[in-house]
């Protein structure tokens, strides 16, 4: 059975595989074969996702859930962007997103939070409810009550 991975190894990973995905969208945006690139940098971008949740769920700190998220949805970008008009300029920009990423990441990993326990997305405020009262029928069916 294989040990699982320490935490340094997943930080190891996570900062090796986002600075090769930083090398891969500057050879998108110079070089004319694309597609080894382009396979290279979709497999990377599904590590950094994975790393990105462990770290999350491992540190019970949803921040990097959602940097994780991100990832997936960079992911799913690139092949538009390959398609683009003007993918140079893209890639470029992503080249430069990319290295944001990687700060942020670098960031993340020793700033003090600040709280004790797990880190959690602020709730949205829910959708209107009705506040009137409502009859619970011997069925267990809720039926809105005509008395106001």
């Amino acid at each position: 059975m294989a040990m699982p991975p320490t935490e340094h190894e997943v930080w190891d990973r996570l900062r090796s595989m986002l600075r090769s995905a930083i090398s891969h969208c500057g050879d998108l945006a110079k070089l004319p074969a694309q597609g080894p690139s382009y396979l290279a940098m979709i497999y990377e971008l599904e590590e950094i996702e994975g790393d990105a949740r462990w770290i999350g769920f491992n540190r019970q700190d949803a921040r990097w859930n959602a940097f994780g998220w991100e990832m997936s949805s960079f992911r799913k970008r690139i092949g538009d962007a390959l398609r683009a008009h003007h993918a140079r300029t893209i890639f470029l920009h992503m080249q430069k997103m990319m290295q944001g990423a990687l700060d942020e990441a670098e960031k993340m990993k020793n700033a003090k939070t600040g709280r004790r326990g797990p880190i959690l997305p602020r709730t949205r405020p829910g959708p209107h409810r009705e506040s009137r009262p409502v009859y619970v029928r011997p069925s267990g069916l809720l039926v809105p009550s005509t008395v106001q």
